[in-house]
């Protein structure tokens, strides 16, 4: 079995290095696709294909959805972005033991209707509808101990008044876990070293609207990453975009989990342009700890409940302003009900 796992992978692996190479610089579009929807990672500057960002993963690197494989969650992101145009994202996470992790999103990229005019500016009553869907399914599972692979394949719709055209692309990820052993006073604790790589788009149809020959192909971007989780509660990651459409890109953060209910993210996005106010990365989770009971057996006293999680993030773009995103977070959870304890009065015997 584990052979022929790895010979599937040497093939996709040598796919992606045949896309990306084909490509070349001025090659890639639909820039939709370069959208990052995830709320944590872009607290921390994009970064983070080498961590287990739940949800955030199925766009980052499918790969990473294997790390926790008890996983169950259900996410919901927007994001304002320039001149009104807005982006919805959806997804839901579901790991299964000894199979895998799997996961699916829908992201969708609108924008109000535009008023058309004539060559004189005057109305015409006609209005121009864009708009960009994207519908994701991934599926993460491990290759043997500390070594982790995952997939993708997107389904794309893009709108451009009177004209629609499909597409679909694919990603290949992977990630390489280093587990530490380090002394904690009298107990022994560990901290982990994560090494990936991301081909995103390796395969794709891009977007054709009427004619073939002007086809707008799909970014091809190889990702290289790395995290660093010295603690529980901290981590730090850097991660390098190698597009075939433009330079390279560095990405960094870090996560500080302060307590149980309150996180804080800082990071940088985009270090090619050397201006540093335009990449200044922050965010935070706020975990009220709202625990929601949905369904519960209380013959075996189980009960099954969700937690939800508030994400923020922001990033600072020059002056074009700031770009703001929100996240809310649902874990859903499984475990034994607390007994109430009976309080019992003590009946003095003395006299």
């Amino acid at each position: 079995m584990l052979k022929c796992r790895q010979i599937i992978l040497f093939i996709l692996i040598s796919l992606a290095a045949n896309a990306v190479y084909a490509g070349g610089i001025g090659t890639g579009g639909s820039d939709f696709l370069k959208i990052l929807p995830g709320i944590r990672s872009a607290g921390m500057g994009g970064s983070g294909i080498a961590l287990g960002l739940d949800a955030d993963s199925i766009w980052l690197n499918p790969a990473a959805l294997a790390l926790k494989p008890d996983k169950k969650q259900f996410y919901y992101s927007h994001l304002d972005w320039w001149e009104s145009v807005e982006y919805e994202y959806v997804a839901y996470v579901h790991g299964i033991e000894k199979i895998g992790t799997f996961g699916g999103s829908f992201a969708f990229l609108h924008m109000p209707e535009f008023e058309l005019t004539n060559v004189y500016g005057i109305p015409t009553g006609e209005t121009l509808s864009i708009y960009d869907i994207m519908l994701d399914l991934a599926y993460g599972g491990k290759i043997k101990n500390g070594l982790y692979w995952g997939i993708n394949v997107k389904s794309i719709r893009r709108k451009l008044g009177d004209y629609a055209s499909n597409g679909f692309s694919s990603d290949l990820g992977f990630v390489y876990r280093i587990k530490l052993k380090r002394n904690s006073g009298d107990s022994i604790k560990y901290s982990y070293l994560n090494f990936a790589a991301v081909f995103q788009n390796i395969m794709g149809t891009g977007i054709v609207f009427n004619d073939p020959d002007d086809r707008d192909n799909f970014p091809v971007v190889i990702k290289l990453g790395a995290a660093y989780r010295p603690a529980r509660n901290v981590s730090f990651a850097v991660d390098i975009d190698i597009p075939d459409d433009g330079g390279i890109k560095l990405h960094a953060g870090i996560e500080d989990w302060l307590s149980k209910k309150f996180c804080l993210r800082a990071g940088y996005d985009g270090m090619d342009d050397f201006y540093l106010p335009s990449g200044v990365c922050l965010g935070f989770s706020l975990n009220p700890n709202l625990r929601v009971d949905y369904n519960s057996n209380k013959a075996k006293k189980i009960s099954k409940y969700f937690l939800t999680q508030i994400d923020y993030a922001l990033r600072m773009t020059g002056d074009m302003g700031i770009v703001q995103r929100i996240a809310l977070r649902m874990d859903f959870e499984s475990g034994k009900k607390e007994r109430k304890r009976s309080k019992k009065k003590v009946v003095s015997t003395s006299g």
